[in-house]
């Protein structure tokens, strides 16, 4: 059998060419539904996200929220703890300075005023005669709580009832 192919050269080309033209066509038109297809699958995908993160910031507020609260209460409790550390190492034991200090007064000396601050202690009262006035003094120097005894002069000039000062520093 024998084929002849009666088709002019400028025809055969012109039929090429429309299939090629029919392949492009068909080409584009798939590229142009791929392309549609995941522009939607993108889109889809992009509301899913923004859902997540919308869901997920309202929750982080909400626990930031819910923290903060708890970091304002343990800041108040802290600063409450603070203090009380502070007046718990400022406190001072006073009973033996002061029982010590009565059992060293003798007859005829009463106070009129005792002040205890920082390291120092601060005493001023009557003294009916001199010589309790000075018996008191030697036993102020034989405390061991107490050292630097100021014991002014003027404090043994008159000889009864006698107004007396005498400043000293606390020993730790």
């Amino acid at each position: 059998m024998l084929s002849l192919n009666l088709v002019s050269q400028g025809l055969k080309k012109e039929i090429k060419l429309r299939r090629i033209y029919s392949l492009l066509n068909s080409f584009s038109f798939i590229l142009v539904i791929v392309v549609v297809v995941l522009a939607i699958i993108l889109s889809i995908a992009k509301l899913i996200l923004e859902n997540n993160f919308n869901r997920i910031v309202e929750q982080t507020t909400l626990i930031t929220r819910n923290s903060q609260g708890y970091n304002n209460k343990v800041r108040i409790i802290n600063s409450k703890i603070a203090a009380v550390s502070q007046i718990q190492g400022e406190f001072s034991v006073w009973s033996p300075l002061l029982s010590n200090l009565a059992e060293n007064v003798p007859d005829g000396v009463t106070f009129s005023y005792l002040k205890i601050d920082g390291g120092k202690i601060k005493i001023k009262g009557i003294a009916t005669t001199r010589d309790s006035l000075l018996i008191f003094k030697k036993n102020l120097d034989k405390m061991d709580s107490l050292k630097n005894l100021d014991f002014p002069l003027q404090n043994i000039l008159k000889e009864n009832n006698i107004d007396f000062e005498i400043d000293a520093d606390l020993a730790n």
